[in-house]
């Protein structure tokens, strides 16, 4: 089975450019953002399937389906069938992949703060039963890529109506996704070399206002001129920080041949040229409907979803200039273009709305620590009725 893996940030474009890869002929796209098969390669995971197991315990494995899973540190362990499930539902989102089989339909945030229905048929059952004859039928030994590819081949035996199912041969190549971040795609390319990884970037300043349109659509509807939302966009020190990571991590692998970066703008605004890029870095022939996202092989109606072609969560086009200087500030520190006076001026609306507040959490923390409960509260409440 040929592996590719879409990594980045939140934000960065993962899912959209899953959904590109989906409709080639030789590609069977995970429907879910739901790291199906990186869960074997998690850590947590590993030292759940090694863990001490009573003597007596021990005993019933002769009699259940069982096989082992050997790491590259040398490491074998000896893994039940139950066990196996429940590593799958633990350490990836396999529930939300089993909810969806039952439900016969998939859901997919077109953009924050909606999401649409499509039909979806997975034998949810049936990739169980594949799965466990793959490894459990016997006493077989698989490493880490062997058990992906096992995951993978049942996934796509599993998937679609019958007739796409007898044409399961002719799907080499399987894309998953990983967790957000950089670290996953380290471990992919130490544990998987072979595998292809593609790598979404984007501008942090795009990142930072994607991230507060998320942040402030679970608060309920998106106003970007609102003081809310600037509290929010302003103040996202700790994701700054996991970007800057992130980028810094990410630089190390720049020299691999099965790596690749791709960013966020060129494959929205440019995505024929893109696709025919990642064609060729994958090794696959080179299809139109890779320029259309699809779902399941079928494309997605771009009058009714726009996800190509334009960039919904452009902050350039929606906030104001000055709202725009504050953010490349907060990114890239004072412009060297602007005179002194205008510099100043950022700089004391980057107190108001990043330091300033930063010094009210800090004395609202301090506060709690030192003073009784409830004059506390008292003291809190009359400060968001005034202030908030």
């Amino acid at each position: 089975m040929n592996k590719i893996f879409t990594s980045g940030t939140v934000d960065s474009g993962k899912n959209i450019l899953w959904r590109l890869l989906d409709g080639h002929s030789s590609i069977v796209s995970n429907c879910t953002h739901s790291n199906l098969g990186y869960f074997i390669l998690n850590d947590n995971c590993k030292k759940f399937f090694l863990r001490e197991r009573a003597a007596f315990d021990k005993q019933a494995d002769a009699f259940i389906p069982m096989c082992k899973i050997s790491y590259s540190t040398g490491e074998v362990a000896s893994v039940d069938i139950g066990s196996f499930l429940y590593g799958l539902y633990s350490f990836s989102s396999y529930r939300l992949l089993n909810s969806w089989a039952k439900g016969s339909c998939l859901f997919v945030h077109m953009r924050e703060g909606s999401i649409e229905k499509f039909p979806f048929i997975f034998d949810i059952n049936g990739f169980e039963k594949t799965l466990e004859k793959k490894m459990f039928s016997g006493e077989g030994v698989f490493t880490e890529e062997e058990v992906l590819d096992a995951i993978y081949s049942s996934y796509i035996q599993n998937i679609g109506n019958k007739a796409s199912s007898d044409n399961s041969d002719n799907k080499t190549y399987f894309v998953d996704t990983l967790p957000n971040g950089i670290d996953s795609s380290i471990t992919v390319a130490e544990k998987v070399p072979g595998a292809k990884i593609i790598i979404m970037i984007r501008d942090i300043e795009s990142l930072l206002y994607a991230n507060a349109i998320r942040n402030m659509g679970y608060l309920g509807k998106v106003k970007v001129d609102s003081a809310t939302f600037k509290k929010i966009l302003f103040s996202q020190k700790e994701f700054e920080k996991k970007i800057s990571i992130f980028y810094h991590k990410a630089a190390k692998l720049k020299t691999s041949e099965n790596i690749i970066f791709v960013n966020f703008n060129d494959l929205i605004l440019d995505t024929e040229n893109i696709m025919k890029k990642l064609a060729k870095f994958i090794g696959i022939e080179y299809e139109p409907i890779l320029a259309s996202p699809s779902i399941n092989g079928k494309v997605i109606n771009s009058d009714k979803h726009q996800i190509i072609g334009s960039i919904n969560d452009d902050p350039y086009k929606h906030l104001s200039e000055a709202d725009m200087d504050l953010l490349k500030y907060i990114v890239h520190g004072f412009n060297k273009q602007y005179s002194f006076f205008k510099n100043f001026s950022i700089l004391l609306r980057a107190i108001k709305w990043r330091m300033l507040r930063r010094l009210v959490i800090r004395a609202g923390q301090l506060l709690k620590i030192t003073l009784p409960r409830n004059f506390y509260l008292k003291i809190r409440k009359i400060y968001k009725e005034r202030v908030m």
